[in-house]
């Protein structure tokens, strides 16, 4: 079963322009990391820091055409809380990466030496993971029978996050690194896993509505 009538057809353009926006901030995201892990908070990164801002405001100025648009149309009340929740869960996903961008260009945290090649890692770890999430997504708006099977890769690239992060903040703990400097590169890496783990629970979401579809 569709989550949509078929006219609303102007619902489903505004939720793919929401999507390739919600990408567009995940790729200038990774762009930025490499770029500060390369060269700190240059003009360069502060260029695509710029971009994924723009990038996250357009995705919600979105996410409330969407909203408003879903509850003065005539969807399924049922969908409609589908679509809403679903889309709720995965904006964690671009606003995260406007939080890390944004920490890294306010707070200038140190990422040294040591630690540039496992960071550069989990960043690359985590937007795996919501390419693959993404990647589900369209799923359940054209194959939904097939979006238990999709979900599976998600879970297995969190579980990868989880290792790297907490082999990484063990690492950061037990270095001679000053305190303050450790509890920021602490909150980095955690901000970075959350994507993952956001990841994670819209595969949950994606998994339940289309079970739910298929009932």
């Amino acid at each position: 079963m569709s989550l949509f009538f078929r006219r609303e057809k102007e619902v489903r353009r505004l939720i793919g322009e929401y999507f390739e926006v919600a990408d567009r901030a995940i790729e200038e995201f990774e762009l930025a990391v490499g770029c500060y892990l390369g060269s700190g908070p240059c003009e360069q990164f502060r260029e695509i820091d710029a971009r994924i801002h723009a990038a996250e405001s357009e995705a919600d100025d979105l996410l409330r055409r969407i909203e408003k648009m879903l509850y003065s149309r005539s969807l399924l009340p049922e969908s409609r809380g589908d679509i809403l929740g679903l889309l709720e869960h995965f904006d964690k996903m671009p606003n995260l990466a406007e939080t890390i961008s944004f920490m890294l260009d306010t707070q200038q945290v140190q990422v040294g030496d040591a630690y540039r090649a496992a960071v550069a890692e989990l960043v690359e770890v985590n937007v795996e993971a919501y390419r693959l999430v993404r990647k589900t997504v369209d799923k359940l708006f054209s194959s939904p029978d097939e979006v238990g099977e999709a979900v599976l890769p998600v879970d297995e690239k969190e579980s990868e996050s989880d290792r790297l992060e907490g082999k990484l903040i063990r690492e950061v703990f037990a270095s001679d690194l000053d305190g303050f400097s450790k509890i920021m590169l602490r909150e980095l890496i955690q901000l970075i896993g959350d994507i993952s783990d956001s990841a994670e629970n819209v595969a949950g979401r994606l998994e339940i509505i289309s079970l739910k579809k298929r009932i």
